[in-house]
């Protein structure tokens, strides 16, 4: 149904790890390709049982599919010259290598415009993957971060000067930006973030993990010699639990973490969000190195951990607010990033809640990582140990434990030495 809009471009935010680059890349599929790529999937079957037969027309289109992501370090020239070459690929059919230096030198701006010029009708798609990250990976560096957000903007102005030409506009992203004119350019931006029928659009949901993934899942219990029922039970503690609307009907898996458990079920029930590169947002990460953010941050954790303490109310005109891309708050980015996820509490207010125990387990990981505390396997098996020592009522023991658990795991490099606040 998104891809049958006609009209407003089409904006959706989402953590990583949730499949918004696969979503795009369906739709780039789709639209250039219709449906040879969907055999025997249910898309064929619904075009064909449907009025308008979307899909078996014979038209199909020019798709210019930007990963912004790809770009995220670069500095304007490069995002600029990224966009030309890109943009003489798809519109000319020439590649990086066969542009003359005449050509590299023209901007995307006058390329579209050219080519408005001569051809008529909307038969252009853009897809645009993490819009954000160019701006968000430089928020430490204030210079930087702003050239960003004017380079992004005006791109963003040029795309709605041409609006005309897309047949559809697709952009997704996982923070939402204020002063970048994504949100104040197009007159009408359908914004499916918070929307009640596209909350389950990314991720797996119950219905879908026991329809489409009951093999797997009987194949790790015969690898893990558990029950399948346990297994399933397993699965949803770990994995599922993310609500992304506040009347959503059913909550979703994440889609990389499962997956990484299918793919070697033998390791057991690992946390795949933290331990891969991708799941913990640079922008988050850059926020939590500043001692204010760390504090508040561990703050916030421990309160949503606390299902009898305050809880964090948010609404939907909350959760679609524009922020600085410095300024966000922390509730909100903890949000944005998937370490926090909503739990409706009436028909237009939610609260914050930790999905699930991979994410527990990360934001207790990711305090450790920015105190520079690194805990080993060691560590781990004194933890064990602590708790019987206690029982035996060996305060001596305790002590010992302690003081090597310190010795193993705060180095010259930890905040509890390099922290003005804690030195005092």
């Amino acid at each position: 149904s998104l891809a049958k809009l006609d009209a407003a471009p089409v904006f959706l935010s989402r953590p990583r790890r949730f499949g918004k680059s696969l979503l795009l890349s369906t739709f780039e599929s789709l639209f250039s390709r219709g449906l040879k790529d969907f055999e025997n999937l249910k898309i064929v079957k619904k075009d064909l049982e449907s009025d308008d037969q979307f899909w078996h027309n014979e038209k199909t289109y020019k798709v210019i599919h930007l990963d912004f992501s790809r770009i995220a370090l670069k500095d304007v020239d490069e995002f600029e010259s990224f966009l030309t070459i890109r943009f003489h690929l798809e519109l000319r059919g020439k590649n990086a290598w066969e542009l003359t230096e005449a050509e590299k030198s023209v901007s995307y701006n006058s390329l579209l415009d050219s080519y408005s010029k001569e051809n008529r009708g909307k038969d252009l798609v853009l897809l645009i993957d993490e819009y954000d990250s160019p701006i968000t990976h430089s928020v430490d560096n204030p210079q930087k971060m702003k050239e960003m957000m004017d380079a992004v903007s005006s791109f963003f102005a040029t795309i709605k000067s041409c609006e005309g030409m897309f047949r559809f506009v697709c952009i997704t992203g996982v923070t939402r930006l204020a002063h970048v004119s994504l949100f104040s350019m197009f007159n009408s931006l359908a914004d499916i973030t918070v929307n009640d029928k596209y909350s389950a659009l990314l991720g797996i949901t119950e219905d879908e993990l026991h329809e489409y993934f009951d093999t797997y899942v009987q194949n790790a219990a015969a690898v893990l010699d558990m029950n399948v029922s346990d297994v399933y039970a397993r699965l949803k503690s770990t994995y599922n639990g993310f609500q992304f609307a506040i009347n959503a009907q059913q909550t979703v898996y994440n889609p990389w973490s499962l997956f990484s458990f299918f793919s070697e079920p033998e390791f057991g029930f690992l946390n795949y969000w933290y331990s891969t590169s991708g799941g913990v947002p640079t922008m988050l990460v850059k926020y939590l190195q500043q001692n204010v953010n760390l504090e508040l941050f561990s703050m916030l954790r421990d309160k949503v951990s606390n299902p009898d303490g305050e809880r964090i109310s948010v609404n939907r005109d909350t959760l679609l607010a524009k922020s600085e891309p410095d300024q966000i708050p922390m509730h909100l980015l903890l949000y944005q990033a998937g370490c926090f996820t909503l739990k409706q509490t009436g028909k237009h207010r939610a609260k914050l809640v930790i999905p699930n125990d991979e994410i527990a387990e990360s934001m207790i990981q990711l305090s450790l990582d920015m105190q520079n505390l690194k805990p080993s396997d060691e560590t781990c098996d004194r933890l064990d140990e602590l708790a019987d020592t206690i029982d035996r009522g060996n305060a001596e023991g305790v002590f010992n434990l302690f003081n090597a658990m310190l010795f193993e795991c705060v180095s010259a490099n930890s905040k509890a030495f390099s922290d003005e606040n804690t030195i005092r």
